[in-house]
């Protein structure tokens, strides 16, 4: 159908329409006339569509009321009148995608479906959710998503409760979010971005439900909507529904929703702040400084992306003039730079120093402004411009969206622009402000930048943030004081109404769906989904004696190389050097470039360089395994030949003999690691805890869990005596990984361009040796079963489980759909809607391990109860075929989720065939999900219950929390 702008469409009026070939799309813009929404489609032939809708929703204050809101309106509505509609749409829909986001001036409700039917039902329950949701009926819903008074029993103590309250309790614990809140508090303090969105818990307990109520009436009205769409979908059936179903039963409403400008400042701004440490840690080197500018206006396209290469260009990798420098200087332990890449309408520049000396705050600065000073007088080297060029393009051209759909990431892009009143297409027309930048970047085009928005740029701040030992234990027991007062200030009536309150949202909480509800959320039928799998089948060659497997695709003439070592050939006591080995592969000088050189030349020409680990487990026996190194390289055809060179040279010639640059590696490592445990709660706790039981899990500990971490903190400290030993230990790593003997290879190419990678691959495979050398068989340390780990935080992360593979039970992919029911119907109200926690889910791998755990968990011992219990629920459990067909679709939707690029796809299957999984095995493990009874949910009962009688347990969490459950470990550690 052709469009005409100025024309109506279904109330929607065409403005404008225009190909962009950057991303290979038609985008039209539209505005609805009867009350001014605004819809951007953007036409292509991806059939992973999407829809979102997004409100403008500044904050004023840090009770988080746009994020509750967020929460709140997914918990029924008008048309869909249950009490979690979103829960229903996991269970049932074959969403690629599902989510809903609170930004610092913005409320984001996604879905992507590949296909039509599933997205228009998915677009109903959120279009019903955001216009009418049942927050006016139900205060409850407030209450459960947001906070409340808990009080059981009268004799109780009084306590606070609510998802996103306890959601970000354990999220402010971690001080780079803690450093990034202060910052931009700082930055913009007469605007809505001085206000955390999010919430912050010793303000959010003072947002009123009237006002919570307020925000929905002014802000969540079509006049301040967004509405994007993306995807081969028919435009004209989804412009008739949205108007037709939704906004044609609206008025055009004035609503002030701008988001205002923050005058500059006259002068930097310095703040410090401080974060909580363990009494028992020690303060030194636990400081974080930023260094935060803003930097023009996000409607400036052509500068953000400036800003985004500057980034890249000063300290894209550690060679990069400005790292470089910060790491030598060894202030701290690791460095960072992000700019112009946050979501806001006036972007920032922040260089951040992580777990600095407090006394070198001025140090960190004068260094920061003397180095930039430096690089203008004396030029950025213009090889440094041409390869951080380069790298953005290639990302760009590649387009790799991740786990999510490219339709996701491009509806982030355009509100770039678009909410800000200028134009969204503009946001993604990449290549016009590519190609301006390769044209002035020879004329001192970033040196400017750097002039106008760093050096001579009064609009700064600097934060400073400090550790203070005891600081949450201070708040926790100030809290408690302080509604224990509270408590004793109240009447009888008080009590009893809290009490009532109380128990009746428990109640309602507990109450079972109505069959007729939960039947008017739309759904596909199991006649809507295939019966076969997407096996597809990698070609098997021999390649100058190297097993290789290929996949030849359309890929943009983009050439995918990934070299594999087995691992098992390293001696036990050299595997603590493994990470460390990794890391350091094209971090480090070789023979013929320093390390400098190396970083240029590789930005230059190649698209993207990784080395990683991994462990092959066998699917049949969970025991066994394979861990190999492996080396993923990405770039242009052309290209081939220079990205192979590369690989050669760090493969046969990295040298490990620079003490200062392998010492500032270890440190930036710590840094990571400590961060990840704070960032990544639920995972440390995984991992940690099937170690305790699994082989394959013990060796990933070994190499790269809390173990190596200590034994990293451990060289850091002693390095000056322990040099000599790790060079050694690095250079007996390289002479033992890279054999041919142990070798593989996946390519991944367009079937013309073949012929590129066999003329080629030999300047690597030529020079690798074959060598005898016999896998070792290692034994490790048995660890305790019942674990708790110690932090400052002021949640838990609570795991419990086991591996049935062990217990005599073998795989089945009905253990996707037992996970999906327990995850949905009985975690989801027990630990989240009941319990407070932000979240719990399964862990439940084709290997045997079924691991439950949680995340921002304000309980330990009542969540560990709540999984021992899961087996009765499922025994007891009634489900009908209608029900199970819920989870049917959902689940086979899940596992036909698409790939970002025909290189995920063939990894994805390949990591399929080396652990023995194969088509036949797939295809069974289908029909398993298809058949799928209420029998078979009851009969793993007894499954969980003996995972669950094995005990085995990890906690990382509060200290104080940890050690009143002391009774329930066999060990307690804190985590450094």
């Amino acid at each position: 159908m052709a469009y005409e702008v100025g024309s109506k469409y279904h109330g929607f009026i065409l403005k404008e329409e225009r190909e962009v070939k950057d991303i290979s799309s038609v985008c039209r813009l539209f505005e609805h006339e009867k009350t001014g929404a605004r819809l951007l489609y953007i036409s292509n032939d991806d059939e992973n569509k999407v829809f979102s809708i997004t409100f403008r929703t500044p904050p004023t204050d840090d009770t988080g009321v746009p994020h509750i809101l967020e929460h709140s309106v997914l918990c029924g509505s008008r048309k869909f009148p249950t009490k979690e509609p979103f829960v229903e749409l996991l269970k049932s829909s074959q969403h690629t995608y599902l989510n809903a986001a609170t930004y610092p001036d913005k409320t984001m409700y996604p879905v992507a479906s590949m296909n039509n039917k599933d997205l228009q039902n998915l677009m109903d329950v959120y279009l019903d959710a955001v216009f009418y949701p049942n927050i006016y009926k139900k205060k409850e819903i407030f209450m459960q998503e947001g906070w409340h008074y808990e009080l059981k029993d009268k004799e109780d103590n009084l306590k606070y409760k609510g998802v996103v309250y306890n959601e970000m309790t354990g999220i402010l614990s971690d001080p780079m979010q803690t450093l990034a809140n202060k910052s931009f508090k700082y930055l913009y303090p007469d605007t809505c971005y001085s206000s955390e969105s999010g919430g912050d818990p010793e303000k959010i307990i003072d947002l009123k439900y009237e006002d919570f109520l307020e925000f929905h009436k002014k802000y969540y009205h079509p006049s301040n909507s967004y509405i994007y769409m993306y995807g081969d979908g028919d435009i004209d059936t989804y412009l008739s529904f949205v108007d037709k179903e939704y906004l044609s039963e609206f008025e055009r409403k004035e609503i002030d929703s701008n988001i205002k400008l923050q005058q500059g400042f006259e002068a930097m701004r310095e703040y410090e702040s401080e974060y909580p440490i363990s009494k028992d840690e020690d303060e030194k080197d636990k400081s974080y400084f930023a260094l935060s500018f803003v930097a023009g206006n996000a409607l400036d396209r052509e500068l953000a992306l400036a800003l985004e290469i500057l980034g890249d260009i000063l300290m894209g990798n550690n060679s990069s003039p400005l790292k470089k420098v910060l790491l030598e200087s060894g202030i701290a332990k690791d460095f960072a730079l992000d700019a112009g890449g946050d979501p806001t309408l006036q972007p920032s520049i922040n260089i951040i120093a992580f777990e600095a000396n407090n006394k070198n705050k001025d140090k960190f600065k004068n260094i920061v402004f003397e180095s930039l000073e430096k690089l203008i007088t004396e030029k950025i080297n213009p090889e440094l411009i041409e390869g951080a060029i380069n790298k953005k393009e290639f990302i760009l051209r590649e387009a790799n969206a991740g786990s999510e759909p490219k339709g996701c990431v491009y509806n982030g892009e355009v509100l770039k622009t678009w909410l800000y009143d200028g134009n969204p297409i503009d946001a993604i027309e990449y290549g016009k402000q590519l190609d301006i930048m390769k044209n002035k970047c020879v004329d001192g085009y970033f040196e400017n930048i750097i002039e106008t928005y760093i050096l001579n740029n009064k609009h700064a701040v600097y934060v400073i943030l400090n550790p203070k030992k005891g600081l949450a234990d201070k708040k926790l027991k100030e809290e408690n004081k302080m509604l224990a007062k509270l408590k004793k200030l109240m009447n009888k009536d008080k009590i009893n109404e809290l009490v009532e309150d109380t128990n009746k949202l428990i109640e309602l909480q507990g109450l079972e769906e109505s069959k007729e509800d939960l039947d008017k959320i739309p759904r596909l039928a199991i006649s809507d989904i295939k019966k076969e799998s997407n096996w597809i089948d990698l070609e098997e060659k021999d390649v100058d004696g190297v097993k290789t497997l290929y996949y030849g695709q359309a890929t943009n003439k983009i050439m995918y190389i990934t070299l594999k070592f087995d691992l098992k050939t390293v001696d036990k006591e050299l595997l603590r050097y493994l990470t460390l080995f990794k890391v350091m592969l094209g971090e480090l000088s070789t023979k013929n470039f320093k390390y400098e050189e190396l970083a240029k030349t590789i930005d230059k020409n190649i698209g993207h360089l990784r080395v990683m680990t991994r462990n092959v487990i066998n699917f049949d026996d969970s025991d066994q395994y394979e861990p190999q190194l492996v080396i993923a390289t990405k770039g242009l055809v052309t290209k081939t030949k220079e990205m192979l060179e590369i690989v050669n040279e760090i493969i046969q010639n990295t040298v490990f003999n620079e003490s200062s640059k392998i010492h500032e590696i270890i440190r930036m490592l710590i840094s990571k690691i400590k961060s990840s445990i704070t960032n990544s709660g639920a995972g440390v706790a995984l991992d940690k805890l099937a170690s305790s039981f699994m082989e394959s899990a013990k060796y990933n500990e070994y190499i790269s869990g809390l173990g190596f971490y200590e034994f990293l903190i451990d060289l850091d400290k002693n390095f000056d005596s322990r040099i000599e030993e790790i060079k050694q230990n690095l250079e007996k790593m390289k002479d033992i990984v890279f054999n041919k003997k142990y070798m593989s290879m996946l390519v991944v190419c367009e079937k013309g361009d073949y012929k590129v990678f066999l003329d080629n691959i030999s300047i690597v495979t030529k020079n690798i040796e074959v060598k005898e050398i016999e896998k070792k068989v290692y034994v490790f340390e048995e660890d305790s079963k019942r674990i708790g780990l110690t932090t400052q935080s002021n949640v838990q992360y609570v795991a419990k489980g086991y591996n049935y593979k062990k217990l005599g039970y073998k795989y089945s992919g009905q253990y996707i759909i037992i996970k999906k029911i327990l995850e949905f119907d009985y975690l989801w109200v027990e630990v989240r809607v009941k319990g407070g926690a932000y979240g719990s889910a399964i862990s439940n791998s084709c290997f045997g391990n079924f691991i439950i755990f949680s995340w921002e968990d304000p309980n330990l011992k009542e969540t560990l109860d709540i999984y021992d219990n899961a087996y009765k629920y499922l025994e007891e459990l009634k489900i009908d075929r209608n029900d199970m067909e819920k989870y049917i679709v959902s689940t086979i939707g899940e596992l036909d989720r698409p790939f970002s690029t025909q290189y995920q796809k063939a990894s994805s299957f390949e990591a399929k065939m080396v652990t023995g999984i194969t088509k036949e095995i797939e295809q069974r493990i289908r029909a398993e999900i298809l058949e799928m009874t209420e029998d078979d949910v009851k009969g793993f009962g007894k499954i969980l219950k003996e995972i669950m009688e094995q005990g085995y347990i990890c906690v990382l969490g509060n200290e104080t929390n940890i050690n009143k459950n002391k009774e329930l470990f066999d060990k307690v550690e804190r985590v450094k």
